[in-house]
């Protein structure tokens, strides 16, 4: 199940799209389903959708937009998620 961005994007400031975002996640493991979240920005929101149950991320904070011929040397060198909020 995918998280839009327009909801991850604030659940650091946000406590209605903090919940939407929760309630997602809590249904999609009920369901035995995967999670992506779209629009991680920040280790901030990474840590949140962590403590969510949420750990498959797409976003600024995991990686900029890149050719697809990069990604092989992109998955060869990367390190989790250092950037702060």
């Amino acid at each position: 199940m995918k998280i839009d961005q327009s909801f991850v994007r604030d659940i650091l400031v946000d406590n209605k799209d903090l919940a939407i975002v929760a309630g997602v996640a809590s249904t999609a493991q009920a369901l035995g389903l995967e999670i992506v979240a779209e629009g991680v920005e920040s280790l901030g929101h990474a840590r949140k959708l962590a403590d969510l149950g949420v750990n498959v991320l797409q976003g600024f904070a995991v990686a900029q937009p890149m050719p697809a011929e990069d990604i092989l040397n992109w998955v060869a060198h990367y390190k989790p998620i250092l950037r702060e909020d």
